[in-house]
């Protein structure tokens, strides 16, 4: 039977979205008012909406219970298989998914005599309505097919996602456009919501293609004679597609919340923890059987705000200064000689409490990781790690690869090392390259072949090259730093490693500081019916307008670099001014970003006077999810 759904599902409460330099409560607003008006078109007095539970992370950064019950929704389930409780009203919002849809057919033929109202996120497929149409749902008119086009979602001031599941192995393994698709309606949502965007530089051949399907739905909006006519909030689009830079998931992330992310996983700014860690042992009331608790990691934890985007190293002496903060304000209650003073002790009080409650979760998680840090396995893997990346040592790091599979140790583990050994050393010899495969196969399977071959297809596991454009990359990009302490430079949160994706959008603001980097003026519209023909359509020039801007980025794997201007509804028109007074950079990233990227994207904003970043992605991903999404596992999932 469908379950219940649990109401502090959404209490997951996103941050506040005001204040930053692009106010992303619009986007919010926007969506909201999207879901409003589908909840308010259905019929019947007492209606039930079902969830694909995939989709309860994404909406809980924008609603709550009571926003729902208040649209007139009266019980809320999760999609499962099986039947439903007694109603006139059902409201399916699910994904497209085959699995989900045959669920939904099941839970119909239970209850014809109800209207159903199956909403698709963001969009629906041919096939699940031919699914629908076959198991003859459709033949009633009490079934309302429609969508729900929720693409982007924002999770911070700073920082938006698609959660497009596998939206990595479905372009860049099986050649799927369908994520790329429903990116470039994410990115004519945004337009939509902040302006069209002038300039456009990018990275990668998923990338292009993003950029060739936007210019195509911007001529169709001005054909329908809708064209968006906002002042532009946001000056420079830059698209970068994971291809460009496959080493840094592979490298384990040594920020706070990427830490964070790598040994508990972060999931929709939520964390998952067991009850010890946040529980108050003075607290009454507790609940021996609750296991487990998922608390919120946002910025509206002001603790967690100031340590997320810094290195690890550094986190367990800030949470002490905390403390002693917190300590010290404990004791003016002692030292509140008048009534003014107790009156200001009063207010400040739950302030300080909540903070102390937060301090007492951060300082349990740091301890915990500390245990894992401190653990000469981790000390072993991450000192492999730097040598690959400082291109030292890396027969013995191909030592420590083939120990671990001889340990059996996991295999998300070997296979995120092999990856990192395979671009940093520009691939195996073919000895090396048949053992490695022999002993992965005998030691966790045959059915890991199919694996190994994925990898081998996106360039992670195969025969050496003749150079290594790593070895390269490294010197013309100052990739890794002997001086790991050098905190003006993003090499730091890595401990020495800076990612080659950070290093391009350096690269390309510099270009712009120092106007080696220019875009051509604005175009002219092209002249011609619009149709399927590209030619019709104004397509990207190549590169980014920087003879040796261009020769370093030809070094880089992933595509084409490209650059484009979009031609706004009026010429001349400004960029609208910020709070900040900064030009807003809106930074994409096609098939994944890591938190720790995301770290460095801010640390690069505070730093410059003239530009600050937003970001985007289609997911938030990390090594382990990466790989665990490339291993073939001969479900029927889709």
């Amino acid at each position: 039977m469908s379950q219940m759904a649990n109401n502090n599902a959404f209490e997951i409460k996103g941050p506040e979205l005001e204040g930053g330099d692009l106010n992303m409560l619009l986007l919010k607003n926007s969506i909201l008012a999207q879901f409003t008006k589908l909840m308010k078109t259905t019929q019947g007095k007492v209606k039930h909406l079902i969830l694909d539970p995939s989709l309860v992370g994404p909406l809980g950064q924008l609603t709550d219970i009571d926003f729902i019950k208040k649209l007139g929704i009266d019980k809320l389930y999760y999609l499962n298989e099986g039947a439903i409780g007694n109603t006139e009203t059902v409201i399916y919002i699910t994904r497209p998914k085959v699995s989900l849809v045959n669920h939904i057919v099941e839970q119909i033929r239970c209850f014809e005599q109800v209207n159903y109202y199956i909403y698709f996120v963001p969009q629906r497929r041919l096939l699940c309505d031919t699914i629908l149409q076959d198991a003859g749902v459709l033949d009633s008119q009490k079934v309302t097919l429609g969508e729900f086009h929720l693409y982007s979602v924002p999770l911070e001031k700073d920082l938006l996602y698609m959660d497009l599941d596998k939206d990595f192995r479905y372009c860049s393994l099986e050649g799927d456009r369908t994520p790329l698709f429903y990116t470039a309606k994410g990115l004519m949502q945004i337009q939509s919501a902040y302006g069209f965007i002038p300039k456009i530089y990018g990275k990668g051949s998923n990338s292009y293609l993003v950029v060739e399907m936007l210019e195509r739905m911007r001529r169709e909006k001005i054909s329908r004679g809708d064209e968006i006519i906002l002042t532009p909030e946001i000056e420079t689009l830059i698209l970068l597609d994971r291809e460009v830079d496959l080493i840094t998931p592979m490298s384990t992330q040594l920020t706070y919340q990427g830490i964070i992310d790598e040994v508990f996983g972060i999931f929709n700014g939520t964390v998952e923890l067991p009850a010890e860690m946040v529980i108050d042992p003075k607290a009454e009331n507790k609940d021996p059987s609750r296991q487990r608790m998922t608390i919120l990691l946002n910025s509206n934890d002001k603790t967690f705000l100031k340590l997320r985007d810094l290195n690890f190293s550094v986190v367990g002496k800030l949470l002490n200064q905390k403390a002693k903060e917190i300590e010290e304000f404990y004791e003016k209650r002692k030292t509140a000689q008048t009534t003014e003073n107790f009156k200001n002790f009063t207010k400040d009080f739950p302030t300080y409490q909540k903070e102390h409650g937060r301090l007492r979760i951060h300082t349990n998680i740091t301890e915990s990781i500390l245990d894992l840090t401190r653990d000469q396995s981790f000390r072993t893997l991450l000192e492999a790690e730097q040598n690959l990346l400082g291109v030292s040592d890396p027969e013995q790091s191909l030592e420590y690869i083939e120990e671990c599979i001889n340990k059996q140790e996991s295999l998300i583990k070997v296979l995120r090392l092999i990856a990192l050994y395979n671009f940093t050393n520009s691939g195996f010899e073919a000895n090396e390259l048949n053992s490695l495969k022999r002993d992965i196969v005998q030691t966790y399977g045959y059915k890991y072949l199919f694996t190994l071959e994925n990898l081998s297809k996106l360039g992670m596991f195969n025969l050496k090259n003749s150079s290594s454009s790593y070895s390269k990359l490294k010197d013309t990009l100052n990739l890794f730093k002997e001086d790991i302490n050098d905190v003006n430079d993003i090499s730091h949160l890595w401990s020495g490693y800076a990612p080659i994706s950070i290093r391009l959008i350096e690269t390309l603001l510099n270009g712009f500081k120092t106007n080696s980097i220019l875009m051509e003026e604005e175009p002219e519209e092209p002249v011609g019916p619009l149709s399927s023909d590209l030619p019709n359509l104004m397509k990207p020039s190549v590169g980014w307008g920087s003879q040796d801007v261009d020769r370093m980025l030809k070094e880089c794997p992933g595509g084409p670099a490209f650059r484009m201007r979009q031609k706004l509804p009026t010429k001349g028109i400004s960029i609208n001014e910020t709070p900040s007074g900064k030009k807003v950079i809106f930074i994409f990233f096609i098939g994944g970003c890591t938190f720790s990227e995301i770290s460095a994207l801010r640390f690069l904003s505070e730093k410059n006077e003239e530009y600050s970043f937003v970001i985007g992605t289609t997911k938030l991903i990390n090594g382990n999810s990466l790989i665990e999404s490339l291993i073939e596992k001969f479900s029927n999932e889709d």
